[in-house]
C-alpha cells in the first residue's frame, strides 16, 4: 500500500518535525500546502512507533506516535496521522 517513495517522504516530515526545521518539513508537504501545518513544529516529541498504513475516503494514512517531552501536564503519549493523497504523476503527496 505504501511504497519507498511515501516512506522517504513519511520520514523526512517526521524528522523535519523532531528537528523543528520548518524549511525541511515544507519540502515534504503537497504544493499548496503553506504554512497551515506549522504549528506540528511547536511540540517536543520523541517519536516512537509507525502505525501499519490503511486506506480512508481514497487516501492513505499513517499514524506515528511518541512521547510527549513537554513538562506541561499534558499527555505523555502524542501521535500525529499523516495522509498521502494520489498524484496524477502516481507518486502519492504527502
Amino acid at each position: 500500500m505504501i511504497d519507498e517513495s511515501m516512506k522517504e517522504k513519511l520520514k523526512a516530515s517526521v524528522n523535519a518535525i523532531a528537528a523543528k526545521d520548518v524549511e525541511a518539513f515544507h519540502k515534504t508537504l503537497g504544493p499548496g500546502i503553506g504554512t497551515e501545518h506549522d504549528y506540528l513544529l511547536n511540540n517536543v516529541v520523541n517519536f516512537t512507533t509507525v502505525d501499519k498504513a490503511h486506506e480512508e475516503n481514497g487516501r492513505i494514512l499513517v499514524a506515528v506516535n511518541g512521547e510527549n517531552l513537554r513538562q506541561d501536564g499534558g499527555s505523555p503519549v502524542m501521535g500525529y496521522t499523516f495522509y498521502f493523497e494520489q498524484e496524477e504523476s502516481a507518486d502519492g503527496r504527502l
